[in-house]
């Protein structure tokens, strides 16, 4: 039997990442608060505390963090109806979000769309498509 290599397992070998920390430090408070909004919305929708429907990104959320990170400022965006937290990501407060999911006079379309459908053109960002396969992500 040949010798079993117990160091790798104590200390196994990892690379140092090429980005800088403050870079993946923000990533990881963008994905924290898009993850926790996401289920705060999602008990507050099981609770019946606001009507319309809800979909949910958990588990998909470090895909539009890393996405939407790297665009710049005048990008414009087009997510789809669970990536309602893109809209935190492109600068969109939590207190606008959370207000279209309330369907508020003060949301972005002043409470006339779904949950779901949440834009804010001044941060570039698209409203959804109601008919989901009229949608492609790129």
């Amino acid at each position: 039997m040949a010798p079993r290599n117990t160091q790798a397992i104590i200390e196994p070998h990892t690379e140092k990442s090429a980005h800088p920390p403050e870079l993946l430090l923000g990533l990881y408070r963008m994905l924290l608060k898009c993850r926790m909004s996401d289920e705060k919305a999602r008990v507050l929708f099981r609770q019946g505390k606001y009507g319309g429907n809800f979909y949910s990104a958990v588990g998909q959320e470090a895909t539009n963090v890393g996405t939407a990170y790297a665009l710049r400022e005048d990008d414009w965006i087009a997510p789809s109806h669970r990536d309602w937290t893109s809209n935190i990501i492109k600068g969109v407060s939590l207190k606008l979000c959370f207000a279209q999911l309330f369907a508020k006079a003060t949301s972005p379309d002043r409470g006339r769309s779904s949950p779901a459908h949440m834009g804010y053109p001044p941060l570039h960002v698209i409203t959804p498509a109601s008919s989901i396969a009229g949608q492609v992500n790129v």
